[in-house]
């Protein structure tokens, strides 16, 4: 019997660089709001199998499927790749210094997503960034879209990284271990406002 259809489902996803096999088939299934975790010692392969759900690793072969809402992403075009990203599936990484851009202001960049994703004019880009930052739990979130990413702790990058991903409201996002980089009081803070924020949205979290 079938259930419903899956919003993610890898089906013997394979990965190479090289030549050289790195993941060897993995099957995969999560359903809308649902939370899955990938677990596996460092190097295993887990941030790769993540990127390659969004087609980000320019050199490696993939083979198999990545089914998204039942249509194959590894036989989209570039340029339907470039709807996918962000509009339905977004992606949060370990460090947030390589995401988020050094020379723009946190509150800009979120605004940006905004206006690119969700063709908001500027000035409503920027109050629902200033909301996106209160709700993932930025203290003082006015003054820090104002703020550099150098000018935010390793926590607040973090939370606004989320705020970032969040603005274009994905069914799916995927948490490149979020919480590598923080200390382990933060790190449960971070979970639980993952968890929050997906009871909130409905997303699927992987």
């Amino acid at each position: 019997m079938n259930g419903p259809q899956a919003l993610l489902e890898l089906k013997d996803l394979r990965i190479a660089f090289g030549g050289q096999a790195v993941v060897h088939g993995v099957n995969l299934c999560i359903q809308a709001g649902e939370r899955v975790a990938l677990v596996g010692e460092s190097g295993s392969g887990k941030s790769v199998t993540a990127l390659s759900v969004l087609r980000l690793l320019e050199s490696a072969q993939l083979s198999g499927q990545v089914l998204w809402q039942g249509q194959d992403l590894l036989q989209q075009t570039p340029s339907q790749m470039q709807r996918i990203r962000g509009d339905e599936i977004a992606m949060i990484f370990q460090e947030p210094m390589t995401a988020l851009n050094p020379l723009m202001t946190v509150g800009s960049q979120i605004s940006e997503v905004l206006q690119l994703k969700k063709l908001l004019h500027r000035r409503d880009a920027d109050s629902r960034a200033v909301h996106l930052l209160s709700e993932t739990g930025i203290d003082d979130p006015e003054r820090r879209f104002g703020a550099y990413p150098h000018q935010l702790s390793g926590g607040q990058r973090q939370r606004a990284m989320m705020a970032m991903a969040l603005a274009s409201e994905p069914k799916l996002l995927l948490a490149d271990e979020p919480t590598t980089a923080l200390d382990a009081s933060l790190r449960l803070q971070m979970l639980q406002l993952l968890a929050d924020l997906q009871q909130k949205t409905g997303m699927a979290v992987l």
